[in-house]
């Protein structure tokens, strides 16, 4: 009854042009849905479940349905500016469908053209794996379009911050590489994207801090930073190695821990670890001595000291500046020296000018501010700081958007402008749409209107809008495969309704829905080699990845051997050995071989920086302070000038902790010292020269002695097999000389002293280990010295045990955490023994013909 245009009561949901329903002409509608409910002065009329329309136009667009149904309750005038598309592609197709709000079936005969790659979905593992993929895609589309260039290309994510890492490893080659593409990311908040504005955070908290040591040093990870003091990279490892050495934790100084309510003593504070420094370069430590109430720090000469005096700078430059933060300011006050901070910080080059240029813009605005509000008075710097991070943390959008080659930037709107390719990343179904958290007091979330922002249906907006903006390919991927188990993961809906679309309506030149065709599920690995086999739709540019998937696919692969054949035989200068180098080469011969003759160099574990000063002291740091304890004893030092010095080194807990450890330091050392004294009788010590020769080699050396005739090696800890081996050499270079008939030598432990007397046959056995040295400098031995010394105790003591009873026990303890454990995973077997069983024939033999004698001369001392 109403006529056209005059039913104002009726939501009209509808996404075609008009309807006849009941003789009524309805002509007002919104785009966006397929199906409508009809509602008349509150009661149902007609349900209407109506085909027309298009399911993508329907699913997606509800946020532009909503924008056109409220303009046009306005009196607006209408332009249509809708562009027919010519449907030659599978991607033109379906943005036809959606122009002409049309949702085809199989029955409408929709073919899509052989090798037709306009619409590609691709499912990965990771993060990483969709940036490469989508690298691999669009070197693909480069090739096969020459017209096509890097700033046709838009790739978009809705989080940027999580793929640019990933972005920047895989599209961040030289120039002059064949595969670079220029790019830019953007849409990045400048604490990501601006590393000096992190680092100048960082001295602003550094004002509230207890300057520790690590969060000092990671300062100096800056390379800005580094520049303006002189400083390089090189020389972050041996600074890090002072202020670990010098015992620095935290605290400027003592007055710095008073004005703060600590207690101070001036112990493990920047001060304390800076004066040893700087006493050690000015000063030797004779004897170990300190002057007054400073141990030098003997580490530092040469150019050191250049390194020392540019570290040095740096913290008195950043000690004041945070001393300067406790005083409020103004807005104004504050803008200069943040201004000010910058200069005296960073050296700026054409790389960081545009970090601090931005930085700059935003300390101005803090004096503008001033000047537009009126507000003189002054702040505190936690108000300015939290001010700062909130416009750091913030999102630059537009920045450096189209500045030149790929863009990748954010979701966000008004970024589907026309390109060539439109990419999207993370279309996972937990990531897109994304989750708007409703908040308790959001009364506009509990009763939505038309119109209102949902952040769901503008992102299913956006991807509508990516979909239209994509004039020649749109290319989407997500994480749709587990990592742990391979299961399927599904899409975001939106790429899950695309998918649907597509099967639905599209067929290939054989019938069969191109679903499959267009979507692409990949390896976990990139040098899988189903992308080097040119079989399916699997491809790969990396060339890294070819070479690594053609030694998968080697036929003849074997086990890796570090060498397959023996190394040519050093020079005649390797044949005067040092009794030191002997002694360093049992240690560990696999790693003696690595570093001597091959020169690489072996990792290690880095030192652990402690920010908290000791509260109890380790093993290691105890057999140090024990071992420095006894050398000043047996030097004729006093006890108390032993301790005295152990507390300038900064390693002993403070107080009444420090006192009990010293006791027990001191208890320890007093039964080493006197147990040296036992054996040596009470004889002064002398250095013995040894020049020995034993066939083609030469031994030399110094040996310490005691009335020429008694040596003592001892090591305040567990007795090991290397300490008995190293005094076992010792004692077999100074039996090999003249005056070696009456030798005797002991290995003083703490659990445990061995003597050795000159044995038959001295000269043999020490050219049989200058033999195994010389087989060694040419390929690895399996000796391991704590593994083997396990096994030949239980082969050669006790009462007859089985050989076989021997190898349980050494594989025990070559599986166990007492110490053999170490040897098993250390870097040199690792490389040098792959695989391979560290108890087998060859170790079993070394390791008896090695200490067999030893264990034969080397006598339990019962006293």
């Amino acid at each position: 009854e109403s006529e056209p245009g005059t039913c104002k009561d009726i939501p009209l949901l509808m996404a075609a042009p008009q309807f006849l329903i009941e003789g009524m002409v309805i002509t007002s509608y919104a785009i966006g849905c397929h199906h409508a409910f009809i509602y008349l002065r509150g009661e149902t009329v007609q349900d209407l479940h109506l085909e027309e329309g298009n399911s993508l136009l329907a699913s997606l667009g509800a946020v532009g349905r909503d924008l056109f149904d409220m303009l046009q309750e306005y009196d607006v005038r209408e332009f249509d500016a809708f562009e027919d598309v010519e449907p030659d592609t599978l991607l033109t197709s379906v943005q036809r469908d959606i122009l002409d709000l049309v949702n085809p079936g199989p029955e409408d005969g929709r073919v899509a053209k052989e090798g037709d790659r306009s619409l590609q979905i691709h499912s990965c593992h990771s993060p990483m794996r969709e940036v490469e993929v989508l690298r691999d895609n669009l070197l693909a589309l480069f090739d096969s379009d020459p017209g096509l260039r890097p700033e046709d290309v838009l790739v978009m994510s809705p989080d940027i911050e999580l793929y640019a890492p990933f972005i920047q490893a895989a599209f961040d080659v030289p120039r002059k590489d064949p595969d670079f593409l220029p790019f830019a990311i953007v849409d990045r908040s400048l604490k990501t994207s601006n590393t000096i504005a992190d680092v100048l955070m960082a001295l602003l908290d550094m004002s509230t801090s207890r300057f520790e040591a690590t969060r000092v040093l990671e300062l100096l990870e800056s390379e800005p930073l580094r520049r303006r003091f002189g400083l390089a990279e090189g020389d972050i490892e041996p600074i890090g190695r002072w202020v670990r050495e010098t015992g620095i934790r935290w605290g400027v100084d003592a007055s710095w821990k008073r004005e703060n309510g600590l207690p101070d003593y001036p112990g493990n504070t920047w001060e304390f670890g800076l004066d040893r420094m700087l006493l050690g370069y000015a000063m030797t430590s004779e004897g170990g001595a300190g002057f007054a109430g400073v141990l030098p720090y003997d580490d530092i000469e040469g150019d050191s000291s250049l390194v020392l005096g540019s570290f040095l700078s740096f913290l008195g430059t950043l000690f004041e500046r945070a001393r300067d933060f406790g005083r409020a300011r103004t807005l104004k006050e504050w803008s200069a020296l943040l201004e000010g901070l910058l200069a005296e910080f960073f050296a700026v080059d054409e790389e960081a000018a545009p970090q601090v240029s931005g930085l700059r813009a935003l300390f101005r605005g803090l004096g503008d501010m001033q000047d537009r509000t009126g507000m003189t008075q002054p702040l505190r710097l936690d108000v300015i700081r939290a001010h700062l991070k909130s416009r750091i943390g913030a999102v630059a959008e537009g920045r450096n958007f189209l500045s030149g080659g790929m863009t990748f930037c954010a979701m966000l709107p008004m970024r589907s402008v026309p390109f060539r390719v439109v990419c999207l990343l993370g279309m996972n179904h937990d990531a897109f749409p994304r989750h708007q958290r409703a908040l308790g007091f959001d009364l506009i979330g509990r009763q939505p209107r038309r119109g209102d922002c949902n952040q769901r249906s503008k992102d299913l907006y956006l991807f509508l809008e990516a979909l239209l903006s994509a004039r020649s390919v749109f290319y989407a991927s997500y994480l749709g495969q587990s990592m742990q188990d391979n299961a399927p993961i599904p899409p975001s809906v939106a790429l899950s309704t695309l998918l649907e679309h597509v099967e639905g309506a599209y067929r290939d030149g054989e019938g069969k829905p191109v679903g499959d065709r267009i979507h692409t599920r990949h390896c976990l690995q990139a040098f899988n080699p189903r992308y080097f086999t040119g079989a399916g739709d699997l491809f790969s540019y990396s060339r890294e990845n070819a070479e690594a998937a053609r030694v998968l696919l080697h036929p003849g692969r074997t086990e890796r051997v570090f060498l397959a054949d023996r190394l040519a035989d050093p020079g005649d200068e390797w044949r005067v050995v040092d009794v030191g180098t002997l002694c360093s080469f049992f240690r560990d011969p696999a790693k003696f071989l690595l570093e001597q003759r091959l020169k690489m160099a072996i990792p290690g574990r880095p030192p652990f920086m402690e920010d908290f000063e000791p509260v109890e002291v380790t093993d290691l740091e105890r057999y140090r302070l024990t071992k420095l304890h006894v050398e000043r004893l047996l030097a004729g030092m006093g006890q108390e000038e032993s301790f005295e010095l152990m507390r300038m080194d900064g390693a002993l807990p403070h107080g009444r902790q420090g006192e009990i450890v010293l006791a027990e330091i001191h208890g320890e050392g007093s039964r080493m010292v006197n147990a040296i004294a036992r054996c040596t009788g009470g004889e002064e010590p002398a250095d013995r020269s040894v020049e020995t020769g034993l066939g083609p080699f030469t031994l030399t050396g110094s040996v310490r002695t005691y009335g020429g005739d008694k040596a003592v090696l001892y090591r305040p800890a567990k007795m090991k097999g290397i300490d008995l081996l190293s005094s076992w050499i010792h004692h077999l270079a100074l039996c090999c000389t003249d005056e070696g008939a009456g030798t005797r030598t002991w290995c003083i432990a703490r659990d445990e002293v061995r003597e050795f007397r000159r044995p038959e046959g001295c000269r043999e056995i020490l050219a049989a280990l200058l033999d195994v040295y010389w087989q060694g400098l040419s390929r690895p031995l399996p000796f391991f010295p704590e593994t083997s010394w396990e096994y030949a105790k239980a082969l050669t003591e006790g009462k007859g045990p089985s050989a076989e009873a021997a190898i349980q026990k050494a594989r025990a303890f070559w599986s166990s955490a007492r110490g053999g454990a170490r040897e098993s995973e250390a870097f040199s077997r690792t490389v040098c023994f792959p695989g391979a069983d560290p108890l087998s024939e060859r170790f079993r033999s070394m390791a008896a013909g090695i200490y067999g004698p030893l264990l034969k001369h080397g006598k339990k001392d019962s006293a």
